[in-house]
């Protein structure tokens, strides 16, 4: 009877160590599950964080540019400005001089 008793026992005790098991092997599969899902959404976030780097880089290259461009233009404007400013002058001096 003892033996029986203690059988029993051992067999409650080996369901109890079974239905841990199960219950730890769930609880590890949840786990696994949570972190591959934040893992990926920081992949995601830093993809996107890079993307956005690599965007605002461009805009930037593309800002500097255009605005190396329109300084160019300015330049460029105002030489000619100075330039047909100085011919006028010479061929008013010029006419000045014919009506003397």
């Amino acid at each position: 009877a003892q033996i029986d008793e203690k059988n029993d026992i051992i067999a409650e005790l080996e369901e109890e160590l079974e239905a841990e098991k199960v219950k730890k092997a769930e609880m590890d599969t949840q786990l696994m599950t949570t972190a591959t899902a934040r893992l990926e959404e920081r992949v995601a976030k830093d993809a996107a964080n890079a993307k956005l780097w690599e965007m605002t880089k461009k805009f930037e290259a593309a800002k500097l540019r255009w605005k190396t461009w329109w300084k160019e233009q300015k330049e460029r404007f105002f030489a000619e400005l100075a330039d047909t400013e100085t011919h006028l002058k010479a061929n008013s001096h010029a006419v000045v001089k014919l009506k003397a």
